[in-house]
């Protein structure tokens, strides 16, 4: 019996280009001035290498959304889907523990709210498509 193929909705298209849109700007931020970065944080002085390595990290992302966003099928996405379900609840949690125990600038509460709104969205999208 063949299995139905499920085709990808455009609200997950859709999630794909703004959160490459999101990690393109952070990413190219990050990579090439981490300094702007913390100063637009408030995050203090930095160590920009391990910003940019994040920044890097950040920058992969984008080519991941745009795979995700070109595919056609649920079963070409199903992973980073669940890939990025997890990357979000754990930035999330981590950010929101930078704010509750060090005592953060807004801005890392800002990127906890940005986490858990990404975070919400695939979750919905993955059990969406499943």
């Amino acid at each position: 019996m063949a299995e139905k193929v499920k085709n990808i909705s455009k609200g997950l298209k859709s999630l794909f280009l703004i959160h490459g849109i999101v990690s393109l700007l952070i990413g190219v931020l990050l990579v090439f001035a981490p300094w702007t970065w913390a100063e637009l944080t408030k995050y203090g002085s930095i160590d920009p290498n391990p910003m940019r390595f994040i920044g890097a990290f950040t920058l992969a992302l984008v080519v991941k959304d745009w795979f995700g966003f070109i595919a056609k099928q649920w079963s070409e996405v199903r992973i980073i889907v669940i890939l990025e379900v997890m990357y979000t609840l754990f930035g999330g949690l981590v950010s929101l523990y930078i704010v509750i125990f060090v005592a953060a600038s807004n801005a890392v509460l800002f990127n906890a709210i940005v986490y858990a709104l990404f975070f919400c969205a695939w979750t919905w999208l993955y059990f969406k498509h499943r």
